[in-house]
């Protein structure tokens, strides 16, 4: 089984509709959403915005489900214009730090399994625009393009995102592979504070879409385990 973790239910709201016989188990903090897409056993997990749920309680409900492939989606912003709005991001290197003061691990947290990655953005492409690098995950949103460059001097990381790594080092303890796929709703030169949730059903539907393609493989679980 694959079960997909986003921050906030609008992030996964295109993939809900797509799962069929769902039923809702867990807790009341973190429950989650049960059924199949073409066929495949799939769980769909809300953790909350810097995994605000608790990471306890997603360890607990990891440990007792033991999932073939953890898979993070959701929005992100770029710290580079080179890394376009609206297009999708699947990391192959993740950072920790601390924001404002920017201060932590600038070393490399978690890798991505090669041949997860390049399943990852093959199915990506097939949607649209795709990139691949480096995720900083921080615990609370980075808004100025001053402040995006200097995450970026400082991390070498092309995105920024509030759980990614935080998901990395719950995957690490459970040895659960981990793959992830944002969609990135701003840029330092295209930054508003509502983007993300005005334009947030436009990713939702993409993140959608790259999963059903992806479901429709059948190695899309078993790839993760080959380095």
């Amino acid at each position: 089984m694959v079960i997909v973790v986003s921050a906030l239910r609008s992030e996964s709201a295109a993939l809900l509709s797509l799962i069929g016989q769902q039923r809702r188990i867990g807790t009341a903090r973190i429950p989650m959403i049960l059924g199949r897409i073409n066929r495949k056993a799939i769980g769909i997990v809300h953790c909350g915005v810097a995994l605000a749920q608790g990471r306890k309680s997603l360890l607990a409900l990891l440990q007792r489900w033991r999932p073939q492939l953890l898979l993070n989606i959701g929005c992100a912003g770029s710290l580079t214009d080179a890394v376009a709005q609206y297009s999708l991001f699947v990391p192959s290197t993740y950072f920790l730090m601390q924001y404002p003061a920017l201060t932590g691990a600038v070393g490399v947290t978690y890798r991505t399994p090669s041949a997860l990655c390049a399943t990852l953005v093959a199915g990506c492409k097939l949607v649209g625009r795709c990139y691949s690098g480096g995720l900083v995950t921080v615990p609370q949103a980075v808004l100025s393009p001053y402040e995006r460059r200097r995450l970026l001097h400082l991390s070498g990381a092309q995105t920024v995102d509030m759980e990614g790594a935080r998901l990395a080092s719950v995957a690490q303890r459970l040895q659960i592979p981990l793959g992830c796929i944002k969609w990135i709703s701003d840029t330092p030169q295209q930054y508003h504070r509502s983007t993300a949730s005005q334009t947030m059903p436009r990713g939702s539907a993409m993140l959608a879409a790259v999963l059903r393609q992806l479901s429709l493989s059948c190695q899309w679980a078993n790839r993760c385990r080959t380095k």
